[in-house]
């Protein structure tokens, strides 16, 4: 479930592989971003900067267009789109649910 990526802590160095997909998320964005389930979730999908909390569809929108980018058949890379897309389905749930 989502709460052990709630858990994540404010300073550390990497984000556990099982509930961030690899780390992937642990080389793009800072820890303090990563501090909670909610804002990593914004980071991912790139919707922390307005400061405000996206509406539903802003992150479905935002989902899709970098789902696109990601896909293997759009030029997304290959040994990490599976991955990639599975951080950004877990940074929508996460999104959605709260």
């Amino acid at each position: 479930g989502g709460e052990s990526i709630a858990a994540i802590g404010v300073g550390m160095g990497t984000v556990g592989a099982q509930n961030c997909n690899n780390g992937i998320a642990a080389k793009f964005y800072p820890t303090e971003i990563r501090a909670t389930g909610v804002g990593w979730a914004l980071a991912v999908l790139d919707l922390h900067r307005s400061g405000e909390r996206p509406g539903r569809r802003a992150i479905q929108r935002r989902f899709r267009d970098l789902v696109r980018e990601a896909h293997p058949d759009h030029g997304g890379d290959r040994d990490e789109a599976a991955a990639r897309l599975s951080e950004l389905s877990e940074a929508r749930r996460i999104l959605l649910a709260g």
